[in-house]
């Protein structure tokens, strides 16, 4: 298993290498975006058909139950990803809101300042990618 995370960090470093090279809203970079996406998508679909795992329980439970909602209990782990996206709604209005970018810098402007330099965009990249796998093993 530890064999499997060190190539996992590795392969995510090196990837993150390469993707911190491409230019925004080229092809390279539109490639680079969707591989984890792609990933993440058969992951999730492997966890949501195969009975054997424990993922997307509470999927299950909705598509069993015929789209009934999940009770309370089911719904608050997700509490602080509803408070995170909020936060993120509330800075980037309150940004649009009380002028230019120069004062008042919204999270993609604050990116683009950082990933001028390509070992903080590679981070961000591995970070991102990092996030991923982490929510996809919840």
């Amino acid at each position: 298993m530890l064999a499997l995370l060190v190539v996992l960090v590795v392969l995510t470093v090196v990837f993150s290498w390469f993707a911190s090279a491409s230019k925004p809203f080229t092809t390279p970079a539109d490639l680079y975006t969707a591989t984890p996406l792609v990933l993440a998508t058969v992951v999730i679909l492997l966890q949501l058909f195969n009975p054997s795992t424990r993922g997307l329980t509470v999927l299950r439970r909705v598509v069993a139950r015929n789209s009934k909602v999940p009770d309370h209990a089911e719904l608050k782990g997700g509490t602080p990803w509803i408070l995170l996206a909020a936060l993120v709604v509330a800075w980037e209005l309150a940004c649009y809101l009380l002028g230019p970018r120069a004062q008042h810098p919204t999270i993609s402007s604050l990116y683009n300042i950082a990933a001028r330099i390509r070992w903080v965009k590679a981070s961000i990249i591995a970070l991102w990618i990092s996030l991923g796998a982490y929510l996809l093993k919840q």
